[in-house]
């Protein structure tokens, strides 16, 4: 059995691993030392000793301080531990490529942090306590090698045999742990079907009795058998140890006397040994089934820092001369760009391209055509979000690689259809208010939320009124194009025309650069240029209504 657990808590710990091992170490030995001096003081009591029953009581005294100071500074320094990996993991998130990440998905970094760091807390304190009983048990040992020799080889031919059986089933739990965990994975994954498509299965009675009844029931049924076996193997287990332990003692009353001319005082006292160490088998036996389960914890954790790592984008170099925030955006550039969702077990997904398209600054460009059309994938592809699997974009001219993408996406503000609506303006130091409420009051929403004291009051919106708000979080930012994913959807009427016919020829005249998808023909007039897509495919034909208009 691998303590992966203890590990990770050396190798994450700061500067009180060596403090609280020592604490742990002392507590041991006092524990032990009770057991020594009560022993010791039996052997006669014609008397009263103050001698030895001074040394219990400051043997008491210093189990009760060293090990309240170790189980109280554990948990100090696992949730630091935790807190730190915990945001370690966050800002690998952030440094994650889309891509990548969509395929890690956030119910597994969700389940992964909040299961497995709850494990590893509750570990750590068994841990300790583990550790002081292992230290009683001994220090225990080394008395009962000076009082009887025949006692101590007895007890440590019987504690090898345990540990080899316990270990050897310990492996076949370790088994179904991993089946549990593929079981529980399975089973996460059809609940999100019924999570995130709670409309569509609310819509269709029979899909929702088939995902219940023929797919989640037999999961969950699989799991519960897993687990309760798994269970049960460890409750064997722990009985298995302990009645060893049983074995012992009956050797030591029974047996010794036969095998050894050992006085029956001595008996007597190793008796009382073995029955006081019970209590401390009885601990690390019972810990056992927690500290596995935290090293699967610890593995899942690593598991998906490795993922998270491998998603990864590549490191920012120094921002190319183009790319400066002070020089002036003109043209965006695409040629010949291609890009394809690899899908697992080798299967093409979809793909777009080629792709060549010129987005010159301060014009409106209008992307159009149906639905999986390959509109919203050349969006992410032009924002920088996914690379192109071949093909160039061109900003001011420069070709741009993977190290520029960082600085690149800072010129440039998106809406996706899917987007998150944020509580604050963050990353925004000074936020000026005035024009905030402004556009609040533009965008028809100052009679429903506020901003004050650094956040909006409510993002408890509807559909429509939270895009609007997104929009102004957008603005905010002061970036030099603007991207909108079906802006106009889920607007009503009123405002659909105002957003195309005042709100994107007001960003134009702020010298903004618009790409917006859209399925409003009426409106296609407005834009400086309409390009049509069908099939991951831009139609040879790119019309520029504006100039028609104008001749």
């Amino acid at each position: 059995m691998r303590f992966e657990i203890l590990t990770f808590l050396s190798r994450e710990t700061e500067n009180n691993g060596v403090r609280i091992a020592l604490a742990a170490f002392l507590s041991g030995v006092a524990n032990a030392l009770t057991i020594v001096i009560v022993t010791t003081a039996a052997q006669d009591y014609s008397q009263m000793n103050f001698r030895y029953l001074l040394l219990f009581l400051l043997a008491v005294l210093l189990y009760t301080v060293t090990f309240r100071y170790s189980l109280s500074a554990a948990t100090t320094e696992v949730q630091g531990i935790i807190s730190r990996t915990q945001l370690r993991i966050a800002g690998k998130i952030k440094n994650a490529g889309l891509r990548p990440f969509e395929r890690i998905g956030n119910s597994t970094v969700h389940t992964t942090l909040a299961e497995n760091s709850e494990i590893i807390f509750e570990a750590t304190r068994l841990l300790v306590n583990c550790t002081s009983a292992a230290l009683m048990l001994l220090v225990a040992a080394l008395y009962l090698a000076v009082i009887s020799t025949t006692a101590f080889w007895i007890a440590t031919a019987l504690i090898l045999c345990s540990a080899l059986g316990f270990l050897y089933n310990q492996k076949r739990i370790d088994q179904d742990l991993a089946a549990a965990a593929a079981k529980e994975s399975d089973y996460y994954a059809t609940l999100d079907h019924i999570l995130d498509g709670f409309m569509e299965v609310k819509m269709n009675r029979a899909r929702g009795r088939d995902i219940l009844d023929n797919h989640l029931h037999p999961l969950a049924q699989g799991l519960k058998e897993i687990r309760i076996a798994t269970e049960a193997k460890f409750l064997d287990n722990q009985m298995y140890a302990q009645s060893f332990w049983f074995l012992l003692i009956a050797s030591i009353v029974f047996m010794l006397p036969q095998i050894s001319s050992t006085p029956n005082n001595t008996v007597m006292s190793i008796t009382m040994v073995v029955l006081f160490s019970l209590g401390s088998v009885a601990t690390i036996v019972a810990s056992v089934p927690i500290i596995v389960k935290a090293n699967f914890a610890v593995k899942r954790l690593r598991e998906l820092e490795e993922r998270l790592d491998a998603a990864a984008d590549l490191p920012q170099r120094k921002a190319a001369r183009q790319l400066a925030p002070e020089k002036p955006f003109s043209s965006l550039e695409l040629r010949d760009l291609h890009f394809l969702y690899d899908e697992p077990k080798g299967h093409n997904g979809f793909s777009i391209g080629p792709i060549d398209l010129t987005i010159t600054a301060g014009e409106i460009t209008f992307l159009v055509g149906g639905n999986g059309s390959g509109k919203t994938t050349l969006l992410k592809n032009i924002a920088g979000l996914y690379y192109p699997d071949r093909g160039q974009i061109l900003f001011n001219g420069m070709v741009l690689s993977k190290n520029d993408y960082e600085e690149y996406r800072n010129r440039i503000s998106i809406v996706f259809t899917d987007f998150h609506l944020f509580d604050r303006l963050y990353g925004i130091t000074h936020v000026d208010e005035e024009r905030l409420n402004r556009l609040l009051t533009t965008m028809r929403l100052a009679d429903k939320t506020e901003y004050s004291d650094g956040l909006f009051s409510t993002t408890s919106l509807s559909t429509g009124q939270r895009k609007r708000l997104a929009v102004i979080t957008a603005l905010m930012e002061e970036r030099e194009i603007m991207i909108f994913d079906e802006l106009a959807a889920d607007q009503d009427p009123e405002f659909r025309t105002y957003f195309y016919e005042q709100f994107l020829p007001g960003l134009k005249a702020d010298g903004k650069t618009i790409l917006c998808t859209s399925h409003d023909d009426r409106y296609f007039h407005l834009a400086d240029q309409v390009v049509r897509m069908e099939y991951g495919r831009i139609l040879p034909t790119v019309q520029r209504p504006a100039e028609q208009g104008r001749q």
